[in-house]
């Protein structure tokens, strides 16, 4: 590495070196080099060290003829002295070069929280599809308020719904940013969700006999017009279904079911397995316990009652497995109007009312918060009346379903009877 009194008439006369790259340093501000390579191009830089690390580190200042030699030689008598006073003058640089990017920060939002909590794969699952894919590479500091409605726009255009579902997670996640020192403040603040319009989908009695004989598969499903039910679904998939419309439990809660949550004849999730952190006991009455047998003689063996059929055994179906299932399956089923998943947890709510099942055994049973000092002095577990109201509402599922046979027996007896 030379050593040259820098003037700007020497710079001008320098000829490109025939290396690479050749460093000139300047003998009236020590520490300061001009970096000249074989392109043609030329940059300054200081190297200092600081007092606590007598490593050598090197700050840019520029290039030339942009940046003059006067500037130069001011820039680096700067970052001298900031060396000097304990201030790294390349901190900055180097904290922007080494901050999280949007991807960085997905992998430790689920590392540290939404790995423990029970919607967490769900929210991942949205994140990667809609967040990675525009901001993956991009730092976490550089997305901006304009990015996020942009973001949200776009995905509105697609699923409206899917849009808020999208804001409540990305609020979340940037929220998780802030508290973790990676932000400073998050670009989701003053942005607000769309309208929307709750769902108000119940299920009726024939769109009941037709969900589940199609599940069944059975040759004896039919269409109202008399057609044949003809379904390509995966049983496991089938299986989950019917299993949220028997026990009225929450898609999510269903799909990551496991054997070691059965425990005689009650499935137990722990506070860690339910959307409100609340333990819940469900009473597993006569169909549940067949779908269980069912998907024990699959013989898949893995922990998960509802296994994944292509990730493998240690890995539970996904919730929005059964959504497109639904998506692809329901018309094919007869059923005109879409169904989603939460439709038939409402559909549960609803029909319990109409059996006159009292409404806290109702709201017990589909793991609802009670309100008011309900909330802080109930404790009551009821276990007995959510086992008798689920038996209830098996036996109706029973008659909806008998009901089409029933009326084929008793309109051939009544020929039987013209003819004698």
């Amino acid at each position: 590495m030379a050593t040259q009194k820098l003037s700007e008439r020497f710079l001008r006369s320098l000829k490109p070196p025939v290396a690479s790259r050749i460093e000139i340093n300047d003998e009236l501000v020590r520490g300061l080099c001009l970096r000249h390579s074989a392109s043609g191009n030329m940059s300054w830089a200081v190297y200092y060290r600081m007092p606590n690390n007598r490593r050598k580190r090197r700050h840019n200042l520029g290039r030339y003829p942009a940046v003059s030699l006067a500037m130069a030689r001011q820039l680096a008598r700067e970052a001298l002295l900031q060396a000097q006073r304990g201030i790294d003058p390349g901190g900055d640089k180097r904290a922007l070069r080494e901050a999280p990017t949007i991807a960085e920060v997905l992998a430790e939002y689920e590392r540290m929280e939404a790995s423990f909590k029970a919607s967490g794969s769900e929210m991942m699952r949205l994140l990667r599809k809609d967040v990675m894919p525009a901001w993956g590479h991009r730092k976490a500091h550089e997305i901006t308020r304009r990015d996020a409605v942009l973001l949200m726009d776009q995905v509105r255009e697609r699923a409206p719904v899917t849009a808020n579902r999208l804001h409540g997670r990305l609020s979340r996640l940037f929220n998780f940013a802030v508290e973790r020192g990676i932000l400073e403040a998050s670009p989701m603040n003053r942005l607000r969700k769309s309208p929307e319009s709750p769902r108000e989908r119940v299920m009726s009695d024939d769109e009941i006999r037709l969900f589940w004989t199609g599940l069944d598969g059975s040759a004896d499903a039919r269409r109202l017009d008399g057609s044949k039910v003809g379904i390509g679904m995966e049983n496991m998939t089938a299986l989950a279904l019917k299993m949220i419309l028997i026990t009225g439990q929450r898609p999510g809660e269903v799909c990551g079911m496991r054997w070691d949550e059965i425990e005689e004849e009650v499935w137990v999730l722990s506070k860690d397995r339910t959307k409100n952190g609340l333990e819940q006991r469900v009473p597993i009455c006569a169909k549940a316990r067949s779908i269980l047998n069912a998907a024990k003689n699959a013989g898949k063996s893995s922990p998960y009652v509802f296994p994944h059929r292509k990730c493998g055994a240690e890995f539970p179906i996904e919730r929005h497995s059964l959504s497109r299932a639904l998506l692809r399956n329901t018309a094919r089923m007869g059923i005109m109007t879409r169904l989603t998943p939460h439709d038939l947890r409402r559909t549960v709510r609803t029909r319990l009312a109409e059996l006159g099942i009292d409404e806290i055994v109702a709201e017990r049973i589909m793991n609802h918060s009670l309100q008011g000092m309900a909330r802080v002095y109930n404790r009551h577990h009821y276990l007995p009346e959510k086992r008798a109201a689920l038996e209830a509402w098996d036996k109706k599922i029973d008659s909806l379903i008998n009901l089409k046979y029933q009326a084929a027996e008793s309109t051939l007896k009544s020929t039987s009877s013209l003819g004698s």
